[in-house]
């Protein structure tokens, strides 16, 4: 019985966690980010994609890849605002989800935008240590921060907007979504 039990446990953190990351996947993150109440004001999402994420599996094999997404995990759950849910969507997409602490005000927000971006710097700044050679990688942020009348789908869909007009405007860049 008590084998059983762990066995369910185990499944349970699986089908839950990144195995490669260690972060949340993309089932963990949506079913969490859903019972957040979405209200204006109350979450910033950055939507984060590596940068020629294909260049590096291509050129440098699959391990550095392997390395490369341990590595953006690794410095986005050290540099996150503080309460920050850091997930793997999957691929080399991760997003962050910030709560507000309190009654945030628009220059509080400005801040942590402003975190975010270092954030962009630091991974472009830091070289990754590979199997097969050091790369550097640059990675584009989409951020949204919560409107009025925001569902969660509505929030993802204007991060990741902006994500792409992050890659559009020649990458290694943060993008707000238009308020």
């Amino acid at each position: 019985n008590m084998k059983l039990i762990n066995a369910n446990e185990n499944l349970r953190h699986i089908a839950r966690q990144d195995e490669l990351t260690g972060l949340l996947n993309r089932r963990a993150f949506m079913e969490f980010a859903d019972t957040e109440p979405i209200a204006e004001g109350s979450h910033m999402l950055v939507m984060v994609d590596i940068d020629h994420f294909k260049r590096i599996n291509d050129t440098m094999g699959h391990a550095a890849g392997d390395v490369a997404l341990q590595h953006i995990a690794h410095i986005l759950t050290q540099e996150a605002p503080s309460g920050t849910l850091v997930a793997r969507l999957g691929g080399e997409e991760f997003a962050l989800l910030v709560p507000a602490t309190s009654d945030w005000t628009a220059q509080d927000w400005e801040k942590v935008a402003a975190e975010i971006d270092v954030i962009r710097a630091r991974l472009a700044m830091l070289p990754v240590i590979t199997p097969a050679g050091v790369a550097r990688i640059t990675a584009s942020f989409g951020l949204a921060i919560a409107r009025k009348q925001d569902s969660l789908d509505c929030l993802l869909s204007r991060a990741d907007k902006a994500l792409y007009a992050a890659k559009n405007a020649g990458r290694n860049r943060l993008i707000r979504a238009a308020s």
